[in-house]
């Protein structure tokens, strides 16, 4: 039961003029009033922050939250015209709910967009209740709209009051109601079944006597005996059954080596790419790796061949002249010992150099060799096991071909018995066909009278049984039935007492038809007002929570009318707190309170209900 209000339109009605009001994700939504009108002589009394919920409640049931049906229309307002306009969805199915009070009473009921409306009020109000049985002023007073002085919150009703008003949340009643009925055509159904099968039983075994006594008859002529062609098909009906409960393995087992071949070859693909994908990781590698040794060796090579040229220049240069042989003057021959020594150190790195590419290469070739040796030793593991599989399949079927022949030849085998013991049956002609038939038949009543029998007994053990349910069902069984009920309260409002009050003795018993509140030694009804007024909010929280979690009940709007107005600070900070830990699904919590500021209520937006002097009031 999933409940999400979308909007409520209120015209004339109450202390209203027209107001639309959007319910949808409003958060903490504080609910103020002013009253301007001078007739009432008050500032927020009287304003109409109520009126919205009751308009909710008339637009489902008819009355307001406090039970009122008559004299709704403002009389402030000429206009002859007083309605309540409810969106909302139940359950993923939209509706739009019009209930109208004047000028006359009607109700329009539009369900995803059709409207399924009746004739008048009477018929709108059966099909209303067809569709949205559960929607009862009790569920919205008891876990929807929750405030003080309301009539129909859990604590105000008698101890056994409280029990019929938590059978009807529960639906237990209707539990009980629905068992009696069921119950009852259930025994009426068995009494029936019993009464029939006496009389087939009495039938049967008539016809059982008149059939032996025909055998009795046909016994005495002697006829040619089949019993061994009988054996010989039954032996033959064994052997087949057994080959082809071995066919059966054999494809069983085939399919199964298919399957593991089909799984093998997508695992032999999968080594492939994960063979290339391993020698492309090498090669990258590599790659990686010989680049700066490459790039060195180039830069060396390319400074080796410029020292080569400045040797060779400086070599070139001679103090003597090649003419006469004389020192030329002002010439001096350059030492090239220097350029010679850094020309054999560069050779000296460039080998040391060509000698890491080599052994990088060197390893880079083992490297994938060693890749490709394991990628094609993964691969032939799994050839081999395709083999092997494909090699058993094959004998497989071998075996399949040999069996079906085997078996293809016990059936005709049998075929060949079959027609054999025809040919003596027919020989036997009438007489033995009768006596067959008469043996056939008294087989079969004999079935059927044991059926019967079986049926018989076990419809009266049935019967039995479901006779003492209703003996136990025309008892007290709501109590039975209440239990897992009355348990979660108590636990989950223990558990929130703690919360709030600090303490978690409470109790909350079924007595017999009664149910007991207590908190802290005493009933509800000692308690002060302070404490009746929390251990109300306890409860219905703690009823809501357990309609959560046995009916799947859930609602996107909460309503807490003047629950904070008597409380001091800290009580008001629990109990909102708690309803922000214990409430998170709700998307609106509507607090309608007069002293907001003074308890420093949070709130995320706010409505703000004036009553203007004329005495009609809106939405600002």
């Amino acid at each position: 039961m999933n409940i999400e209000f979308e909007k409520i339109i209120l015209h004339n009605f109450l202390s209203f003029g027209h107001s639309e009001i959007e319910l949808k994700d409003k958060g903490y939504c504080v609910v103020r009033g002013i009253n301007e009108c001078e007739n009432d002589k008050a500032l927020s009394n009287g304003s109409g922050k109520s009126s919205i919920w009751s308009a909710i409640t008339f637009a489902l049931t008819g009355e307001t939250i406090q039970g009122v049906t008559t004299n709704l229309k403002n009389i402030y307002v000429d206009e002859d015209s007083c309605y309540v306009t409810l969106d909302f969805n139940y359950d993923g199915v939209a509706y739009e709910v019009t209930r109208i009070k004047a000028p006359k009473s009607d109700l329009k009921v539009i369900v995803n967009g059709e409207d399924k409306s009746g004739k008048g009020i009477r018929d709108g109000e059966a099909i209303l209740e067809s569709y949205l049985p559960e929607l009862t002023k009790d569920l919205l007073a008891s876990v929807i709209i929750l405030g003080q002085g309301m009539p129909n919150k859990f604590s105000s009703f008698s101890p056994s009051g409280r029990k019929e008003l938590l059978e009807k949340l529960s639906k237990s009643d209707f539990m009980v109601d629905d068992i009696k009925v069921r119950v009852s055509n259930r025994i009426d159904k068995l009494r029936n079944d019993v009464n029939l099968l006496n009389i087939d039983g009495a039938r049967l075994q008539s016809k059982l006597e008149d059939e032996e006594t025909r055998l009795n008859g046909l016994l005495g002529t002697t006829i040619k005996d089949v019993k061994d062609i009988d054996d010989k098909i039954h032996g033959l009906e064994v052997w087949i059954d057994k080959d082809k409960t071995a066919l059966d393995d054999c494809y069983a087992y085939v399919d199964d080596c298919k399957t593991k071949v089909d799984k093998l070859d997508k695992e032999y693909k999968q080594t492939l790419e994960d063979g290339v994908e391993s020698e492309n990781k090498e090669e990258d590698d590599f790659r990686v790796k010989i680049k700066p040794l490459t790039e060195s060796q180039a830069q060396l090579k390319s400074k080796i061949e410029f020292t080569k040229r400045e040797l060779i220049k400086m070599q070139n240069i001679t103090d003597i002249c090649p003419t006469c042989g004389q020192k030329i003057p002002n010439v001096v021959k350059p030492d090239t010992s220097g350029i010679e020594k850094e020309l054999k150190d560069l050779n000296i790195e460039l080998t040391e150099v060509g000698e890491s590419i080599d052994a990088c290469e060197q390893e880079h070739i083992l490297k994938k060799n060693s890749i490709r040796n394991k990628n094609k030793a993964d691969r032939d593991a799994v050839s081999l096991q395709i083999s092997d599989l494909k090699n058993v399949i094959s004998t497989q079927e071998k075996s399949i071909k040999e069996l079906e022949a085997e078996l293809n030849s016990m059936i005709k085998d049998k075929e060949d018995l079959q027609r054999e013991k025809e040919s003596y049956e027919n020989s036997a002609k009438t007489l033995n066909e009768n006596i067959e038939s008469s043996k056939k038949l008294i087989e079969k009543y004999n079935t059927e009278l044991t059926t019967i029998s079986n049926k018989t007994e076990e419809t009266q053990k049935h019967l039995d049984v479901v006779s003492k349910m209703e003996t136990l069902i025309k008892r007290d069984f709501r109590g039975f039935l209440l239990i897992n009920v009355i348990e979660f309260i108590n636990t989950k409002a223990k558990e929130y007492c703690k919360y709030v009050l600090g303490y978690d003795d409470f109790t909350f018993a079924l007595n017999g038809n009664n149910i007991n509140i207590s908190y802290n030694g005493k009933e509800f009804e000692n308690l002060s007002g302070g404490e009746q007024q929390k251990i109300d909010l306890i409860l219905q929280l703690t009823i809501r929570d357990m309609l959560k979690t046995h009916l799947n009940f859930s609602t996107n709007i909460l309503v807490l009318d003047e629950i904070t107005d008597f409380l001091d600070r800290q009580s008001c900070d629990n109990i909102i707190t708690m309803i922000a830990n214990k409430c998170s699904d709700v998307e609106s919590v509507f607090i309608i309170s007069h002293h907001p500021d003074e308890l420093q209520i949070p709130m995320d937006s706010e409505l703000l209900v004036v009553k203007n002097n004329e005495g009609i009031s809106e939405v600002k």
